[in-house]
This record gives C-alpha cells, structure tokens and sequence, in this order.
C-alpha cells in the first residue's frame, strides 16, 4: 500500500512526474527563456542525431535512418515558416517554390550498406551506446567530414568530401573504442578519444600529407577522458573529463600544454563545444533536476547559465556561425511518437537564447572530489594482481551434462530399441560434447562430436554411423520424400571419422579445413548394390528410365571407402529485412574442394569442386533482386550427388526428379510486396523467377538432364497455423500449371 501511494505521488500530484512532463516547457516553444523551433526536415520519420553545422551556418548534417541503415545525411536549415492569405498566395507562388525548393531535401553522404567500405557507423544512441560528445566534425574550411566507422575489429576514422560524400581517408587506428572526432582548426588533424591499455584519453591523429596515420596523445591521466572540441583558432581543446563519481569539462591549451578543470560540482557535465568567437562554451549539464539540459560557460568571467529544463533532455550543443544566441541541439520528444514508427524520436531544435533560467560564478568550493558511494574508498579502481597477469592461470571448466528423451525397449518386430541424446559443456561453452543415438530393428544412428572454439581458431571432430533408408537424408518438409525411385528403395550405411577446423578472417569471411575417413555401402531392393542384377531394368523397363539406370549404377560405384582432404573459403555479407520477408541485400559465397588420393581397392580416389553464391540487391526498401548460383564437379562416383526439384530449386519440377553428381543449376528472382494485400497478416509477396540446370553422372554415356523453368508466384502467411506458403504458376507445355 505504501508503494503504491508513492507511485501515485510520483506520477500524479502537483511535482510528480507526469504533471511536470505536460507542464514544463516543450523546445519548439518560445518562452522568457528561448526562442525555440524545429530544424528537423518537415515529415522526417526518423531520428536525428549528433547534428553539426557547414561553414556558413546554413546546412546541418547528422546522422539519421536511411532506407533501412543508418547514415550520414546533409539538409538546409528551414527557414522560419510563415503563413499567406489566399489573394496574396498566387503572387508569391513561384517565391515560395524557390524559396521552399530544398529546405526538406536530405542527401545522404553515405550511401553505402556493410560490410563495404565499413560494417556500420559509431553512432551513440542508435548503433552504439551512449558515451559523449558529437559523433561526427565539419572541417572549418566546409570541405570534410570526419566520423568514425566499424571496420575489422574496432572503430576506424573516416573522412568524406562534405559535398558528395567520396571518401577521402580511412584510418585504422591503433586503440579501442574511438570515439567523438573533432577537426583541428586548419583541417590538418583530426582529435579524439580512445582507450589504450584500458586508460582513455584524447589523441590527435594527421589526415593530410606527408604525415597521414601519425598520432599524437594529447592528454595522459588517469580520468576518463571523452569528446574532445577544438576552438575555432586551434588553440584550446575543451573535454570531458572524470572528477571522482562526476565528469567535468576541462580546457587544454595546445601551445603550453596546461590542462585546467573548468567546472565542479556534484554532478556531470557532457558534449562541450565553442563559439566562433572563442569566448564562450556550450554544453549540457545534469546539475538541475538529473536531467541533461543546455548550458553555457562564459570563459572570461566564468560564468555558467542554464537555459533550458525539459524533461526530454539536450544532446550536443553548437552555436550557429558568428553567434553566441543562436545554438542548434538534440531534444529527445518524450511528449511524441512518430506515427507507427518504433524509432526513439530526436530531433534537431534551434534556440534563440534570451533569458537564462538560472546563473552563478564558477568556483572550486564544495568540488566533487569526494565520492558519492563511499568517501574512504574508490569504487572503481582496484590493485592489480601482477603475479596473475604474469601467470595467468586458465578459468575452471565447471562442465555442465544434460540429456533426454531416453527410451528403451525390446519387441517382437524391433528386438531392442532405444534412443537418447547427450550433452556436455564447460560453463563457457567453449567445449561441448554431443551424443545422441537410435536403434530400431534395422534402423540404427550413433552419432559423437567435439567442439573446441577456445581460440580463434575452432577444432571439432566426430565419429558417425547412420544405417537408413538412404530417402531419410533427403527428406524435405514440403517436397517430402524426393520422387527417385531408386533412392526411395535403397538402404545406406556409412561409418565415418571427421576432423574439422575454421579460422575466421573477420566477420564476413572465414577459411575451413576438413578431413573425412569414411566407408559406405547400399542395399537396393533389399540385394546388396554389389550382388543386385542390372537385367531387372531390360526385364521391368515399363517400370524405370534411363535416370534409374545412373542413379544405380553411381551408387554401385560408390560403394568403397575413402579418405579425404578438403578446404573450403565463406563469404557472407548478406542483410535481413522484415520489409523483404529475410535476404536484403548483400552477398554470399562458397567455393570448397576436396580430394582422395587412391590407396588399393578398398580407398577410391577422387577430386571434386563446390562452388555455390548467391546475391540480393535491394530495389527500394521492400523490393530485391535475388540470384543463385550452384555447380559441383565430380571426378569419380563418391556417394555425395545433389537433388533438384520442387520449392528450393528448380521450381515447377517435381523434387527429387532432377538428380547428378556433376550438376549447374542457376536462379534469378524479383521480389516485391503487392499493394493492397496488407488487410492479410503481414500481406502477400510477389516474385517473377526463372531457373535452369544441367545435371550428369560422371562416366556415364546416358544423356545429361537440361532443364529451364520460369514463372511466377506468391508468398504468404497461412491464416490460422501462421506457417508460411507459396504458390507458384510455372509454364509447361504452353500452359500455366500451378503448385502449392
């Protein structure tokens, strides 16, 4: 009772939240305080953040949401809207088209989907967490850019032309986590922050010639140093830095190298910039409420007021050009929702500074050195165990079994019977175990595997033995049981040992290396492959065709061991998309080979080549093109052979009908939604297709299989059991002929 009266007080009595939230003042208001207004561009349905300014003062760029990726974008400042009665409005009706021509046009600047040139961009609040300062800086000159982006494996400093958005420069730097670039005056550094050996400071690094990549480290303490801003003259840089619980702006100067703490108290300050004029700082503050709002720092007199008290808070301050009451800022709209949009709703604000709320002298008295938890103790720093860094000593595995689904039995028809799985792993899961197995009658499964990913570098190795119908393989939920007889009527049994390994490159592209000992056997209606009589399909030849000829005769020939050595090289960048129902954009690539040098009878030799890759290119935000490419060669019969058929490839042919083990098989697609279908879950998708393929067994004077379909289908959510369903109509025989 007592909890729920507090939550009552504070949401709705006179000072609780929600009262003040509707009653204080909203940053498109004008007040005794500010003039304010929006600058966001009129119906733009995303967020803007961490805007800065073009050397005239009358562009903005920031980082926004553009077709589904996040982006650097450049738009003109609005200017102050104004309303016309109806006989004035055909006078000025061409005035207002040039007028008007722009002001809600956004360019983007980075046009570009990972992972190339970058795998995304440091953008605090919307790709990355929050942590300080402006994300990206405008080179005094207007002529560059610099932000920083994902590449490899940390951030790295990007420069592009202001005008176009070509890319100038791309620095990896040596450090973690860099953060908050801010152009030197003359547009020759840029600096920032970045942690090295757990320490953050502010560097500077050289993006023109002849001393591109050099660094320089700018401040070396033990604060947390964050988003540094050079003044106009490049002969200050104000930071933040930590001061006991707090952070605090302090002042660098470039020439004497003396650092000087400019603000105290027992709160934070956050995302400083400067005026043309060098005089005074911007910057926003939680002193008043715990909520950050904009303040400013007159250097000369040292003087802080604060200007404004919403409850959204400000982020990243600058001043408009040769000004010192213009200021554009970050407001999060806590008061409003973009439409059906779930995006966090910033925006971009100017305020005509007039009145300060509230004004005092900076002084050091009653500072923020003292820690707030605990004034005896810093909570966040703690001697370090050299001994244990020297001698590190490997964590405990503290390993973790489970297992399930244990059945055993013995019947008449089956004898013994049983199944179960197995598992085990350390507390990490760098090391796993799994087992599992099934026997009934005839049907037996005995599956192991290791996996080892402590490393880089990941090992796994196994040991297998399947006795089958040799269907059960190739069974597909929609296409069921492939349509081949011969496969429909053929038991497999194979033993094997595999060792297994991968190192990744990077995200995107990674090198695997395998070896496979193995031994496999088939019964075909119910004889032994090797003792089965070839005349059954002259005697029964109403009864098979010519692709049941090969289809025996490449498991007859497969019936040996072998002992292989492969490599494979994955490509995959592809992006995913509710809008496209999965691929978006982006590609994929597999090309492996394998060889098995022929030891006697028993051990085949062969070589072989797999190559597969698919591309989707986005059309928009809900349309793709899509294209499939697939082929593998086989030197010899070694049991592995590829279907095609049904859904997945080769659609409009029945699935198991088109079978080889030298086989191409491509596939293009336009992929669109169709209006109007959006009263259904989700709606309908549309797609033209065309699909073609060659398919072969090696060493066999039977023709190869040629086969070209295409058409047309839909995409769709089955109402009541939400799985999803296609139809697609395919020509045939001068006909459209549908499946489902």
């Amino acid at each position: 009772e007592k909890f729920d009266k507090e939550n009552r007080h504070y949401w709705g009595t006179e000072m609780g939240f929600e009262v003040q939230r509707i009653n204080r003042p909203k940053p498109y208001e004008k007040n005794n305080n500010i003039d304010g207004r929006t600058v966001t561009p009129y119906g733009h349905p995303y967020p803007l953040i961490s805007p800065v300014l073009s050397l005239r003062g009358d562009q903005i760029a920031a980082f926004t949401v553009q077709d589904t990726s996040l982006a650097l974008v450049k738009y003109n400042i609005p200017q102050e809207g104004f309303y016309i009665s109806k006989d004035d409005r055909k006078k000025v009706k061409e005035n207002l088209k040039q007028e008007s021509s722009g002001l809600s046009k956004i360019e983007n600047l980075t046009p570009y989907l990972p992972p190339v040139p970058w795998e995304y961009l440091v953008v605090q609040g919307l790709e990355t967490w929050n942590f300080n300062g402006f994300d990206a800086s405008w080179s005094r000159d207007g002529s560059k850019i610099a932000f920083f982006a994902r590449i490899n494996r940390d951030h790295t400093l990007v420069v592009i032309d202001a005008e176009k958005g070509k890319i100038i420069r791309k620095l990896e730097l040596p450090f973690d986590q860099a953060f908050s670039p801010s152009f030197s005056a003359d547009g020759y550094w840029v600096y920032f922050s970045a942690a090295k050996n757990v320490q953050r400071d502010i560097y500077a690094v050289s993006i023109e010639e002849p001393h591109v990549g050099k660094v320089i480290q700018v401040t070396n303490d033990s604060r947390f140093d964050t988003a540094p801003s050079v003044s106009v003259d490049g002969s200050k840089v104000v930071y933040v830095g930590s001061d006991g619980d707090f952070q605090h702006l302090f002042l660098y100067d470039v020439r004497s190298g003396n650092i000087e703490q400019l603000t105290f108290g027992r709160f934070n300050d956050s995302s400083p910039s400067w005026s043309d004029d060098g005089s005074t700082i911007v910057y926003t503050s939680d002193e008043a409420d715990n909520i950050w709002n904009l303040y400013t720092l007159d250097l000369a007199t040292r003087t802080v007021k604060q200007w404004t008290e919403f409850m959204g808070g400000v982020q990243t301050p600058l001043f408009g050009r040769d000004s010192l009451d213009t200021v554009y800022y970050v407001v999060f709209r806590d008061d409003d929702q973009f439409r059906t949009i779930i995006y966090p709703n910033y925006e971009v604000f100017e305020a005509k500074l007039k009145k300060p709320i509230f004004q005092y002298t900076v002084t050091t008295k009653g500072g923020a050195g003292s820690f707030v938890f605990n004034s005896n103790r810093d909570l966040f720093s703690s001697n370090l165990d050299f001994n244990q860094i020297l001698n590190p000593k490997n964590p405990p595995n503290r390993w973790s079994c489970g297992g399930g689904n244990i059945q055993f039995g013995v019947d008449t028809y089956y004898g013994m019977f049983g199944q179960s799985y197995v598992g085990c792993s350390n507390i990490l899961e760098t090391k796993q175990h799994r087992g599992l197995f099934a026997s009934y009658g005839s049907f037996k499964l005995f599956d192991y595997s290791y996996v080892n990913a402590e490393k880089r570098t990941t090992w796994r190795w196994g040991g297998h033995h399947y006795q089958m119908p040799l269907r059960y393989q190739f069974y597909d939920i929609t296409g069921r049981s492939p349509k081949q007889q011969i496969i429909s009527n053929t038991w497999m049994k194979e033993t094997s040992f595999d060792l297994f390994t991968e190192y990744p490159i990077n995200k995107f592209n990674r090198w695997e290396l395998f070896s496979r000992l193995k031994h496999r056997s088939y019964n075909i209606f119910g004889y032994q492959v090797s003792r089965f009589d070839e005349n059954i399909f002259e005697l029964y030849s109403d009864s098979f065709n010519d692709q049941d000829i090969q289809v025996y005769r490449f498991l007859r020939d497969s019936n040996s061991s072998s002992l292989s050595f492969g490599g494979s090289y994955v490509r995959d960048t592809v992006l995913f998309s509710g809008n496209t129902w999965g691929p978006f954009h982006g590609n994929a690539l597999r090309a492996q080979v394998e060889f098995a040098p022929p030891m006697g009878e028993e051990f085949q030799g062969y070589a072989s080549v797999n190559f597969s890759a698919r591309t989707y290119r986005h059309l928009g935000s809900s349309s793709l093109f899509a294209g499939r490419a697939e082929c593998q060669i086989t030197s010899r019969s070694n049991g592995d052979f590829i279907l095609m058929g049904g859904p997945d490839k080769l659609r409009g042919a029945e699935y198991g009908s088109v079978i080889g083990n030298q086989v191409c098989y491509g596939s293009g697609e336009l992929r669109f939604p169709i209006p109007g279908t959006y009263v259904l879950y989700q709606g309908v998708r549309g797609f033209f297709f065309a699909d073609s393929a060659f398919a072969r067994f090696n060493d066999n004077l039977l023709p190869a299989q040629k086969i070209n379909k295409y058409g047309f289908g839909a995409q769709y959510i089955i109402p009541l059991i939400g799985l999803p369903g296609q139809t697609i109509w395919t020509r045939e025989n001068g006909k459209w002929e549908p499946s489902f």
